[in-house]
């Protein structure tokens, strides 16, 4: 399979899968949907008008998406984190602070030293009208302030871990696992060449881990909500027979979308290398995911952290 294509098939097949059960959630659950009625409603038509509007400068859709799934991925794990520390009795402001400048700080480094992200970040801000002179030497100083700024930052980090562990007498073993997991995988992503394995950690493990995630939570929203605040479907896929119907949903919505990449994407690749239609289409998609998500997983709130 040639290298575009398999792209694109570990695109459809596992990173757009777990984008049904964020719609499930956002248009499924009718209290978020009243809680959220302008967002639900109006950002996807924004998203396909941004898209219509890029068409022939895909470069300024892709630098959107680029920059907001580097955030979504820190917002995401820093979210994790704080499902640990909910599941630990909380914790302070300042350890939340900190957490979030580590995963930031770990975040910038890594993507410094990823070629594959790096240079393509440079070239979009050449192509959207920035300039970057002696590329070299911008690539030299973006790595190493960087990594100075991460190694500092995990020096403090570290510092403030054993200190409060001591003070504590308790420490949150599975934040901490967490962290150190989703760092190592980071790393080995953002160092590796190999397809499989960015696809196996990137696409099929947050994949499996979000429509898990996100079912658990469906079942407990379900079995505590009123019956008008809940879809049918969404109590269907959280009934006693829920997890088929689930995946059910899921193995739909994915036929779907690898039935409009074979008779849309594929000829026009195959034919003309333009790769435009999938860029928009997926761009739309994506960036949908990461805005809804800012909202329905807000830990903060109590009901949230009540389900999760």
């Amino acid at each position: 399979m040639e290298p575009i294509r398999l792209f694109f098939a570990l695109n459809v097949g596992c990173t757009l899968t777990h984008y049904a059960p964020t719609w499930l959630r956002a248009y499924g659950d009718r209290e978020e949907r009243r809680r959220n009625r302008c967002a639900v409603w109006l950002f996807p038509p924004a998203v396909v008008v941004l898209a219509a509007a890029t068409w022939e400068r895909q470069t300024v859709l892709a630098f959107v998406l680029y920059a907001w799934d580097r955030f979504h991925a820190v917002m995401q794990n820093y979210g994790f984190a704080r499902l640990y520390d909910a599941k630990h009795a909380g914790a302070p402001a300042r350890w939340r602070r900190l957490d979030l400048a580590w995963l930031t700080a770990m975040a910038a480094m890594l993507t410094a030293w990823n070629m594959g992200l790096l240079v393509p970040l440079l070239e979009q801000l050449e192509r959207v009208g920035i300039p970057i002179a002696h590329r070299r030497a911008v690539m030299t100083g973006i790595r190493a302030t960087t990594t100075t700024v991460a190694v500092v930052i995990t020096a403090i980090w570290l510092w403030d871990t054993v200190r409060r562990t001591r003070i504590d007498g308790r420490i949150n073993s599975g934040r901490l696992a967490f962290l150190a997991l989703i760092t190592a995988g980071h790393g080995v992503m953002n160092t590796t060449t190999n397809v499989f394995l960015l696809g196996a950690h990137e696409k099929v493990y947050h994949s499996v881990q979000y429509c898990v995630l996100v079912w658990h939570y469906n079942r407990k929203r379900v079995a505590h909500a009123r019956p008008d605040d809940v879809s049918p479907l969404l109590r269907w896929t959280a009934g006693p027979r829920g997890l088929w119907v689930y995946v059910g949903v899921l193995t739909l919505w994915t036929s779907i979308v690898f039935a409009i990449d074979a008779a849309w994407f594929r000829p026009l690749v195959g034919a003309s290398g333009n790769t435009g239609l999938y860029t928009a289409l997926f761009a739309a998609l994506a960036l949908t995911h990461y805005y809804f998500d800012s909202f329905l997983w807000r830990v903060r709130r109590a009901d949230i952290r009540a389900n999760l």
